[in-house]
C-alpha cells in the first residue's frame, strides 16, 4: 500500500506538468494552398465588388480632393469585315475587335503576403462579371453591334493585388463614316512633291461614356503598349487597302456637361 502511494505521489506532478504545457504550447498557423487563397481572394473580391456600385475615385491629390478615374484603353481590330458605301459621302463599315480597358480601384485590392506569386484573380463566372463595376463604355455613330458569345461570353475580368483591373471583350460594331473634305484625295496640281499621299476615307471609331462625365471618368489610350489600335497583319478588305491608323483624345461639351473620348481614325485608300 505504501508502495501505491509513492507511486502516486511521483506520478501526478508530472502529469499536471504534462497537461500545462499542452495547454501553453503555441498553435500552429496553417497557411493555405494557393487554390484555397484563390478561392478565398474570389469570394472577398465579388462580395467588395457588389458593394462597389459607385465609379471608383483615384487617389486625392495634394489639395485632398478626389480626381476624375482615368481608364486607360487599347485594342486588338481582328478583322473588317466590310466596308461599303450607302452613298457618295456615306460609309458603313464593320469590325471585329477586341476592346480592352483598364483602371484601378482600390476597393478591390486584397494581400498576396503568403502567396506571391499570384498574379491576378480571374472573374470567368457570370456572376462574378456582372458584379464588378465597369466603365459604361460606347460606340458613337454606331449602327449595329454585338458581343461575342459562341462557345461562351468572349470577355474577361483581372483583379491585381494592388486594385488595378483589367476587362477585355470581343465585338462586332458597325459604325457609320461620313467622308469629308480632307479625306477626299487632292488634285495632281495641288499634292506637294514627296508628300505623302491623302487617303481616299477616313473613318473614325469614337469610344466614350454614355454617363460620366470629366467630373468621374477621362479615357486615356493606353501608353503601355507599342500601339494602342493594333491591327491583324492578315486584314483583307475587298476593293480597299488600310494605310495606317491614328489615335487622337477629345473632351466634348453639351448642355449637361464634358465628355471624355478617345478616337483612332482608320485611313482607306481604293485599290
Amino acid at each position: 500500500m505504501s508502495r501505491f502511494l509513492t507511486f502516486c505521489l511521483l506520478v501526478i506532478p508530472f502529469t499536471q506538468g504534462l497537461s500545462v504545457l499542452t495547454e501553453t504550447a503555441p498553435s500552429l498557423t496553417v497557411l493555405p494552398t494557393e487554390r484555397e487563397f484563390e478561392e478565398e481572394v474570389y469570394e472577398n473580391v465579388t462580395k467588395h465588388a457588389k458593394q462597389s456600385v459607385f465609379v471608383p475615385h483615384v487617389t486625392p491629390d495634394d489639395n485632398g480632393e478626389h480626381g476624375p478615374l482615368h481608364v486607360k484603353v487599347n485594342s486588338y481590330i481582328r478583322d473588317i469585315l466590310e466596308l461599303k458605301a450607302v452613298d457618295s459621302h456615306l460609309y458603313d463599315w464593320t469590325l471585329d475587335l477586341v476592346l480592352r480597358q483598364k483602371w484601378n480601384d482600390k476597393r478591390l485590392a486584397y494581400d498576396t503576403t503568403h502567396h506571391p506569386d499570384f498574379k491576378y484573380i480571374t472573374l470567368n463566372t457570370p456572376s462574378g462579371m456582372k458584379s464588378i463595376w465597369k466603365p459604361d463604355t460606347f460606340f458613337s455613330r454606331s449602327v449595329k453591334g454585338d458581343f461575342h458569345f459562341v462557345l461562351a461570353p468572349n470577355a474577361l475580368i483581372w483583379v491585381y493585388p494592388n486594385g488595378d483591373v483589367l476587362y477585355s471583350c470581343r465585338v462586332s460594331v458597325t459604325l457609320r463614316c461620313v467622308q469629308n473634305a480632307t479625306a477626299v484625295p487632292e488634285k495632281p496640281e495641288e499634292k506637294e512633291e514627296g508628300a505623302e499621299k491623302a487617303s481616299d476615307i477616313v473613318c473614325p471609331m469614337r469610344i466614350a461614356s454614355y454617363g460620366y462625365t470629366t467630373d468621374h471618368l477621362v479615357y486615356e489610350w493606353d501608353d503601355e503598349t507599342p500601339h494602342a489600335v493594333d491591327v491583324t497583319d492578315k486584314l483583307y478588305i475587298p476593293h480597299y487597302t488600310l494605310d495606317k491608323v491614328t489615335t487622337e483624345a477629345s473632351i466634348g461639351k453639351t448642355r449637361i456637361g464634358s465628355w471624355s473620348s478617345l478616337i483612332a481614325n482608320f485611313h482607306f485608300s481604293h485599290h
